[in-house]
């Protein structure tokens, strides 16, 4: 967050209301609430889309601060798996009157099938969450050591991040992806965090926790992206590595059986 900027907006909107949406697509730290509750006038509302922390949260990894003019929502399928459902979180009720009756004149079903789904993971979560959220941030940083050994990372020392991302500057960002993806390796370019312009790669592992993989597979994976970013040659043994990596995690962990 750019405080400098932040409080130019506020003395220029103090006499108003206002509301602040937070979403970010690069989190490798969670945003600090409180310093920013502390700036913003006390009638201006902040929403903060968690969709990328959201199992952290709620396994109480990260915690959110109790103000009545905060509150926070965000989908399923990043860190928090499930059906694609989302949800908003208040505890300022009149805020949440205000915006149920909007749902309930824009929301003709509620799916319930999907939403059945989504009970069967909250319960899952609620049982393993914690387990799996201390797992996807411990192999994150794992997995991060290994590619700052010859990569560029961006993030927060000392492991370069605090979350399920990790984000590596990479000049030649199209040259890359297509590199990784001929060896079936898919990612998205993305803005990094280190002011450039430029885009750079943003890698999560979170889904690949959930179907086991061990410190020795990061340890594979790690130099074939190494290879890929440094423009090393590529061979078809390293397409069988990958696919042997996906061959092998098929069997999904931190659910009721």
């Amino acid at each position: 967050v750019d405080y400098v900027e932040l409080k130019k907006i506020i003395k220029q909107w103090k006499g108003e209301k206002a509301l602040i949406y937070i979403d970010h697509t690069i989190t490798v730290n969670p945003l600090n609430i409180e310093k920013l509750l502390k700036i913003v006038p006390s009638n201006w509302i902040i929403y903060y889309d968690i969709s990328h922390l959201q199992l952290f949260y709620f396994s109480h990894i990260f915690n959110f601060p109790t103000h009545k003019n905060f509150f926070f929502g965000g989908t399923t399928h990043k860190t928090f798996p499930g059906p694609q459902k989302a949800i908003i979180l208040l505890n300022n009720k009149r805020l949440y009157t205000t915006i149920n009756k909007e749902f309930e004149k824009t929301i003709s079903s509620i799916h319930t099938g999907s939403l059945l789904a989504l009970l069967i993971t909250v319960i899952e979560m609620e049982k393993f969450g914690v387990k799996y959220a201390k797992n996807i941030i411990s192999k994150t940083r794992y997995f991060a050591k290994l590619l700052s050994d010859e990569l560029r990372l961006v993030g927060p020392l000392p492991h370069f991040t605090n979350t399920h991302q990790i984000c590596i500057d990479v000049p030649n960002i199209i040259d890359v992806t297509k590199k990784l993806a001929s060896v079936g390796i898919i990612t998205m370019p993305e803005r990094t965090l280190s002011g450039k312009k430029q885009k750079g790669l943003r890698l999560g592992i979170q889904e690949q926790c959930r179907l086991g993989i061990t410190k020795k597979d990061l340890s594979i994976l790690s130099g074939i992206i190494i290879s890929c970013v440094n423009n090393k040659k590529i061979n078809k043994n390293t397409k069988n590595k990958v696919r042997a990596l996906a061959k092998k995690l098929n069997s999904v962990h931190y659910v009721i059986h």
